[in-house]
């Protein structure tokens, strides 16, 4: 399955086009309009690499060259009985999984240091699949791991969910973990786990600025850090300088401020012996 791949500059995915030689599956009924398992491919790849939501939005694209004598259907077998979109759903999850497959060639790259952004957006049972698929890699390959979490109402259920998930891998060290977008209602138990806690400052959503500080005026400043994202919904790609500057206002010193915006990241990443600090400014 061949498979290119195209990153934003800050690594995040933009598009992804693969081919596959099967014709379209069916099993959609009688009368019914269908992009068949190259529309569910695209949903799927976008769903496993954890691009949904984004601006600009992921594309995912699925072509049809048939340089191949292959076959949905085993003939020499008794055939399935499946319900409508079924098969569809079977050829499409089975071939993002093989496309998912490809990452550990990657693993023995230099600028490699992690793997993320992995994570639930639904919590749903194909989400936790592959969630599990992405903590053994990351396992079996002793990388750095930065973790999703949902958003809005099913942030808690699904942090919950992340956090179990990695402490039933005893491979897995929750001070290699940096659980992303928390909020007041989840950063306690993230914490309290053993984890590292990322906030994702937005103006409206997730975690602003203000609400950060707070955070760190109830938690503390350890194993917890802030970023900042230019995607989907309003957003500031200066969020963070911005920060510090308020937590100045609000009376932090600068050895406080130094610690969450530039310490802690650096000792987070340098958990990874791929991973050069910048000398210092």
């Amino acid at each position: 399955v061949p498979v290119l791949s195209v990153l934003h500059t800050d690594g995040r995915p933009l598009a992804l086009h693969s081919n596959y030689s099967l014709h379209y599956v069916g099993g959609t009924g009688a009368d019914t309009i269908s992009a068949d398992y190259f529309g569910v491919f695209a949903d799927r790849i976008q769903e496993l690499l954890k691009a949904d939501r984004q601006q600009p939005p992921f594309v995912g694209m699925l072509s049809n060259g048939t340089s191949g004598d292959i076959n949905n259907i085993n003939f020499q077998a008794i055939p399935k009985s499946r319900p409508l979109y079924g098969q569809i759903n079977f050829v499409a999850n089975k071939l993002a999984d093989e496309v998912l497959g490809i990452i550990p060639e990657f693993m023995g790259s230099p600028n490699v240091l992690g793997i993320g952004e992995i994570g639930l957006n639904k919590n749903s049972r194909n989400e936790m699949l592959v969630l599990e698929k992405h903590i053994d890699l990351a396992a079996s390959n002793d990388q750095l791991i930065l973790v999703h979490t949902p958003h809005l109402e099913d942030k808690r259920k699904g942090t919950r969910l992340i956090l179990d998930a990695l402490k039933s891998d005893s491979r897995i060290r929750p001070e290699h973990c940096i659980i992303d977008h928390v909020e007041e209602h989840t950063v306690g138990m993230v914490l309290d786990d053993g984890f590292w806690a990322g906030m994702t400052l937005y103006p409206e959503t997730k975690c602003t600025s203000n609400r950060a500080i707070d955070i760190l005026e109830l938690y503390g400043n350890e194993r917890i850090w802030m970023n900042s994202a230019c995607d989907w919904g309003i957003s500031v790609p200066l969020a963070v300088p911005r920060a510090a500057q308020e937590m100045k206002r609000r009376g932090s010193d600068p050895g406080q401020i130094d610690k969450v915006i530039y310490q802690n990241p650096i000792e987070f990443m340098s958990q990874s012996p791929r991973f050069t600090a910048p000398e210092a400014l």
